[in-house]
């Protein structure tokens, strides 16, 4: 029998961790969490032989190279805002998020921002999202400008495209740290357990759009990527 994670274990690490003991392999997606599942098992007295350190099964695609110094890239600069169904979990949060998606895009008219969405309307997925950002989108008072649209499809697709990816805390800013890729983790909402962006201390990707908007782009602390095997 072997279980494990798909992505970042930021809440009910105990709860999960003592109901997967008994299994044969435990998996773990990177040495910070290998450590911190072998601690939680030592710490019932149990045995924690069977937690093994892999890799996160979605990283992958190819690095990321932009345009050398002193020439033109091929395509708009793109910024990509990773949404999440339920991180945060209120209509004022979320339609806070969008419209600074939508401010940056009229800020920077020669950049391109993508809303990259979890699924189209009526898609069965795991996590249901009560709130989503297509009808949230459909209520601004102003449409969206030229540059800034609603995107779905795999997500490794869109980092193909991507120069700087923006998100809460979903697993896209580990596969766009893994690309290489600047990351940013928004604190605009707060630094929160609910919120998942806690994971991200100490990573160096921490911003506000505000920060965002003045032309910062993260650089990650490499000690931390390695840690959480990306990168």
């Amino acid at each position: 029998v072997v279980t494990g994670y798909v992505g970042v274990v930021y809440e009910k690490l105990a709860d999960g961790l003592l109901l997967r003991h008994g299994a044969d392999v435990v998996l773990a997606g990177s040495r910070h969490d290998a450590e911190r599942f072998r601690a939680v098992y030592h710490g019932v007295g149990a045995s924690a032989d069977s937690v093994v350190e892999c890799a996160l099964p979605f990283l992958g695609g190819d690095r990321y190279a932009p345009a050398p110094p002193g020439e033109v890239q091929s395509r708009p600069y793109t910024v990509v805002f990773a949404a999440q169904p339920s991180v945060p979990d209120t209509r004022a949060a979320r339609t806070y998020l969008l419209k600074r998606a939508v401010r940056h895009a009229r800020l920077h008219p020669e950049r391109e921002v993508l809303i990259k969405l979890r699924s189209k309307p009526g898609e069965h997925t795991t996590h249901i999202e009560e709130l989503p950002y297509q009808k949230l989108a459909a209520k601004l008072p102003d449409p969206l400008p030229d540059n800034c649209r609603l995107v779905y499809g795999h997500m490794g697709e869109v980092l193909d495209r991507t120069d700087l990816l923006v998100t809460v805390s979903s697993t896209a800013a580990l596969e766009s740290l893994h690309r290489a890729i600047p990351t940013a983790v928004l604190t605009d909402l707060g630094v929160r357990e609910t919120l998942g962006n806690h994971h991200f201390l100490g990573s160096g990707c921490l911003a506000s759009w505000d920060q965002l908007d003045a032309g910062h782009r993260p650089e990650p602390d490499p000690r931390w990527t390695a840690r959480q095997g990306v990168a």
